[in-house]
């Protein structure tokens, strides 16, 4: 339940951060643009981050209901776990009969090892999202301060050669 609100609400918090995002690049000058370019192209891609989170939660998830199906076959002899919705009493709903419904059918009657990579793969692409939105923005802000210093630097070397 948790987990599957955090995904979503990291989802929701990339529409704006990539808004943003999108705003401070078009301000940039086209130099300043290829110069954050060549920057990113440095760093780790968003893509190769969300597969990597992926993969970490899809291991952290199997080792943590691998435990839950061992706690309950030492409890109650039986390994009977058929869907999500066996494990998880509480749900994210949105309040509105036909979207839950569909986020029933989705999500929550999945057997547990699809409900896993849904739940996975919301958690990573969102949390891709948000850092790679951050990552530019703040890359955006450091480009615009150098920029600014740099432009400083040169009119007072102008004004010393003129003076």
């Amino acid at each position: 339940m948790t987990f599957s609100f955090i995904g979503v609400l990291l989802l929701v918090l990339s529409v704006p951060l990539w808004t943003c995002r999108l705003v401070l690049y078009l301000g940039l000058t086209p130099r300043s643009r290829g110069v954050l370019r060549r920057v990113r192209r440095h760093g780790e891609s968003a893509i190769r981050f969300a597969v990597r989170t992926f993969a970490v939660t899809i291991v952290a998830f199997g080792i943590i209901f691998t435990l839950l199906i061992l706690f309950r076959f030492l409890k109650y002899g039986d390994t009977h776990i058929s869907s999500l919705s066996d494990i998880f009493r509480n749900r994210l709903y949105v309040g509105h009969g036909a979207i839950d419904s569909h986020v029933d059918t989705l999500v929550y009657d999945q057997a547990l090892p699809v409900g896993l990579i849904v739940f996975c793969l919301v958690f990573s692409s969102g949390l891709a999202l948000v850092v790679s939105a951050l990552r530019d923005l703040f890359l955006i802000r450091k480009l615009k301060r150098r920029i600014a210093r740099l432009e400083r630097a040169k009119k007072r070397q102008d004004a010393r050669k003129a003076g």
